[in-house]
């Protein structure tokens, strides 16, 4: 049995925070090329994601991008690749590339 002081030590604490990103628009990169953008409603410790009023957007080669509705969406974990906040961020060049 578990005095009271022991329960705080085997409590972890993950790298990723996202408590702080639970209903606010976040953009979802999946693997195979998918995006999504979407109201982050509930995650867990697996990386699996809830997002309402999901919008993906489909890009194919040099066409352009089309998006189509997906109301509620269930993100699975190993098919999540980056999360990103909607506000609070901006695009920038890449400063990788040569401009040349």
């Amino acid at each position: 049995m578990q005095s009271s002081a022991d329960k705080g030590k085997n409590t972890k604490e993950f790298a990723i925070q996202f408590d702080k990103f639970v209903n606010s628009s976040v953009h979802v990169k999946l693997s195979g090329g998918r995006q999504v953008v979407g109201i982050l409603r509930s995650h867990d410790a697996l990386f699996n994601l809830v997002l309402d009023d999901a919008v993906e957007t489909l890009t194919r080669g040099d066409e352009p991008a089309t998006t189509r509705r997906l109301g509620q969406l269930i993100c699975r974990g190993p098919c999540v690749l980056a999360v990103n906040p909607v506000h609070g961020s901006m695009q920038i060049e890449n400063p990788f590339i040569d401009k040349e």
